[in-house]
């Protein structure tokens, strides 16, 4: 499932492959990439613009082009993805949409269509605006992240997936970073201690920039997907999926799964106790 890391390396392909160059032509044929806006839409926001910047927020992706033309916005969804394809090379399944320009042809791949591919509107500025701190960028520090586990009653695996409190994190770097830091995802967030705030902070950070480097495949595969190559996905996380095998730390404990808001979670009961070290109940 993309999430923040996903995002990232989408982010840095779509600029190899379209900053600097006029769009010819843009197909989006299917109305759910879409989200209700018509396919002449993007087409005439697009058509014969050269692509500026492609930016990152949380896990939406933006395409910006020159001169008075509006965004476009991409959201990866559950199984979305951007490839690349030139001359004679076939497209791949579930093509949704794509961006021809004269050295390729640039594709959103969505199997589940649960993705999208669209003008960025008014609406979707102001959900751009709600979007918590990029935990990669210098305004989320060690202070800030212990502030919102301050103020929040909830399991700290829910308020790290929340987006309006932190952008990007989703259910496997959440399920990471809190292995990492010995923190059990379902305490409630305001327990944790100083630090194991402080600790927190440094896997989410670890964590998130870790996955970018190991994910800089030729061609992102996720863990959902099937096919050669899914358990080398899969042996990328420490314990995300790896329930019933020793706990890559303490090499003791097994991988437990649990469900905490209605997610899988993993973790080793082990280094990450249910309640805080030292907490005698």
């Amino acid at each position: 499932m993309p999430e923040l890391p996903e995002a990232e390396i989408h982010r840095e392909r779509l600029t190899e492959w379209l900053a600097g160059r006029r769009i010819i032509a843009l197909a989006a044929p299917d109305p759910l990439i879409r989200r209700g806006q018509s396919e002449a839409a993007l087409r005439e926001a697009a058509e014969g613009a050269t692509v500026e910047a492609v930016r990152r927020r949380g896990k939406f992706l933006r395409i910006r082009l020159r001169g008075a033309r509006p965004d476009l916005m991409s959201h990866l969804g559950m199984t979305g993805k951007w490839v690349r394809r030139s001359g004679e090379e076939p497209d791949p399944p579930a093509v949704r949409a794509c961006l021809r320009t004269s050295a390729a042809r640039i594709l959103f791949v969505d199997p589940r269509r649960l993705g999208r591919f669209a003008v960025c509107l008014p609406a979707d500025e102001a959900r751009l605006a709600r979007l918590g701190p990029e935990p990669l960028g210098r305004g989320f520090t060690g202070a800030r992240l212990a502030a919102l586990l301050q103020a929040s009653r909830r399991p700290v695996k829910a308020l790290l997936m929340d987006q309006d409190r932190i952008a990007g994190i989703g259910n496997i770097q959440a399920t990471e970073s809190l292995w990492r830091a010995g923190v059990h995802p379902a305490r409630r967030a305001d327990a944790l201690a100083p630090a194991e705030a402080t600790r927190l902070h440094r896997a989410i950070r670890y964590t998130l920039r870790r996955t970018i480097r190991e994910a800089r495949d030729i061609e992102l595969r996720y863990v959902s997907e099937g096919g050669p190559g899914r358990e080398g996905v899969r042996a990328r996380f420490a314990v995300y999926g790896q329930a019933g095998a020793r706990c890559p730390r303490c090499r003791s404990g097994r991988i437990e799964r649990i469900v905490v808001t209605g997610r899988s979670s993993f973790l080793c009961p082990r280094c990450q106790p249910s309640s805080a070290p030292g907490h005698r109940g």
